[in-house]
């Protein structure tokens, strides 16, 4: 009687040692799995940090091609980045409402008529009509209560057109890594927990852990990983890539005013759109000379301010018709 209880007892301590082994091993495979897909997604031939922009691509359109590739659109930042890129063209003027370093508001007029039909359709959706006179004013704040605007349903089409084709090739490509992850997560390990440790499957505990272990790893695989891209695409976005890491690691920009200028005034367009427009703004804020973010804009801090300020307004909204051209490219 006590040998069978002593092997009873041996027995599920081993198995309690092979969940334990499996729980480490668990997150390891998964693990594995992103860095091969890490490798097989990178392309050769481009440097890993690019200095000026890869082509000419409008900062809104590259908004929305950059969000894609990342599973999700963004509506604000290619608001954003529309707002910035008029700002820097001189197609309309920003002032402050309140204090400079610190406005409560931003009167927005037009100074010219804009250069494309993108930049046209957002102006006419900015003063509510299309037959929009310069020196038109509204309020940035005024915006935010115009997401029914047809004319911003012309410029969300606008945009969309213009990489309708390449969102759609993004997202309908799915990868072999998430089948993988499928497999391990959700047909593999509980078959294995059964087999490796039966006494704990219907008592709970270490196996359930472990069942939990492959769900979530699965989901982070199929969370974390970019669709896999035909080649033309990833040297793309690659080459995108490598002019965002260049604008991210610029730190020094306090010893660098070059580098400030080109950044804070060439290209704050690009950097909202990639994303990293308030790492550009907190690098340099406390650059006591540092360049106005546009023309007309305050220098150093209270610039920044502006930036702060733009970045925080704008509509959280796609209309349903545009946002149902892409779910059915996601389909």
């Amino acid at each position: 009687m006590h040998f069978s209880v002593g092997l009873a007892s041996t027995t599920r301590h081993a198995e309690f040692l092979r969940l334990v082994i499996l729980l480490c091993l668990v997150p390891v495979v998964f693990g594995l799995l992103l860095v091969v897909a890490h490798v097989r997604d990178r392309v050769s031939g481009i440097p890993r940090v690019l200095s000026e922009p890869p082509e000419d691509l409008h900062p809104v359109e590259l908004a929305l091609l950059w969000s894609a590739s990342r599973r999700h659109f963004s509506p604000r930042t290619a608001y954003r980045a529309e707002i910035v890129h008029l700002a820097s063209d001189e197609i309309i003027r920003l002032d402050a409402i309140g204090k400079v370093s610190e406005p409560v508001d931003l009167r927005i007029t037009l100074r010219r008529e804009a250069g494309s039909e993108l930049d046209e359709d957002f102006v006419e959706y900015m003063f509510d009509r299309t037959d929009v006179a310069l020196g038109s004013e509204v309020l940035l704040s005024q915006l935010r209560t115009q997401t029914s605007s047809p004319n911003l349903r012309r410029w969300w089409s606008d945009a969309v057109s213009g990489i309708r084709t390449v969102v759609t090739r993004i997202w309908n490509n799915t990868r072999l890594e998430w089948g993988v992850a499928c497999a391990l997560g959700l047909l593999v390990l509980p078959p294995l927990v059964a087999a490796m440790a039966p006494s704990y499957v219907t008592n709970g505990g270490p196996a359930a852990l472990s069942l939990l272990a492959g769900g979530v790893g699965w989901l982070v695989v199929a969370w974390t990983l970019p669709p896999r891209l035909p080649h033309d695409l990833r040297q793309t976005l690659a080459r995108w890539q490598s002019f965002r890491r260049y604008i991210r690691e610029s730190r020094s920009l306090k010893d660098a005013p070059a580098a400030a200028v080109v950044l804070w005034g060439r290209w704050l367009d690009y950097a909202v759109a990639l994303g990293v427009a308030h790492r550009v703004e907190r690098e340099i804020r406390g650059i006591s000379a540092a360049p106005s973010p546009w023309p007309g804009a305050p220098h150093s801090g209270a610039g920044a301010a502006w930036v702060r300020h733009v970045l925080r307004r704008g509509p959280r909204f796609v209309p349903p018709e545009v946002q149902g051209r892409f779910d059915r490219a996601r389909a």
